[in-house]
């Protein structure tokens, strides 16, 4: 799911392209680099076990492949779409709208809630998602795209996945093997790329002082 995800600079590239607005060559290479690095990652141990069967697994891999194409191009073409400038007020309409939608999709397919059954450890992880999962983080990104270019704002998508590793490392024990530590590697590796890609290509296109001309 990781690796999936992690195709959403790609498709933000795609768009760029398509619009005519050329990335520049580092946010290019970074980008590929950061895919190569992900599929070094998480590819070679293979998959967990899954319930379900084959059809299952490909069924819901395009789900959240068309998921992530729709958020990458959302993203990108927000930018150009009039909104409102307060990051809060913007992610006050996004986390609405879609909390009457998955309220409206779960009564339809007969999702029930029973208080009474929620732990209290399923309450905080509830709190937590509400604060730092979608308050906090999805303010935090709508400033982003409004106020970095969009390539550059796109990266969370290969460091996701590297914190998913690390924390599994600190909290569950999980083994730190060689394929993660170069892949882990490449993707930092691929973030730098497009940074500096992103950084060049703004001072490329700034204007330039009188004083610098004369």
């Amino acid at each position: 799911m990781a690796l999936i995800i992690a195709s959403t600079p790609l498709t933000i590239v795609i768009w760029r392209v398509i619009t005519r607005d050329r990335p520049a060559p580092l946010t290019l290479v970074g980008v590929v680099v950061g895919l190569a690095g992900i599929g070094w990652m998480l590819l070679p141990g293979g998959t967990r076990p899954v319930s379900g069967t084959d059809g299952d697994v490909v069924f819901w891999s395009l789900m959240i492949l068309l998921s992530s194409t729709v958020w990458a191009t959302t993203s990108f073409f927000s930018v150009r779409l009039p909104k409102p400038a307060d990051s809060f007020t913007l992610t006050t309409y996004e986390l609405l709208s879609g909390g009457v939608a998955l309220t409206a999709v779960g009564l339809v397919v007969g999702e029930r809630i029973e208080v009474s059954a929620i732990s209290g450890r399923s309450w905080a992880g509830w709190i937590f998602l509400v604060t730092a999962g979608s308050v906090i983080a999805f303010s935090a990104y709508t400033w982003l795209i409004n106020n970095a270019p969009i390539s550059l704002a796109s990266t969370y998508a290969y460091v996701n996945p590297a914190v998913a590793v690390v924390l599994g490392l600190l909290l569950y024990a999980e083994v730190l093997t060689s394929d993660v530590v170069i892949g882990l590697t490449v993707v930092l590796g691929g973030v730098i790329l497009v940074v500096s890609g992103e950084s060049l290509r703004s001072r490329s296109t700034r204007p330039v002082p009188e004083t610098e001309v004369t």
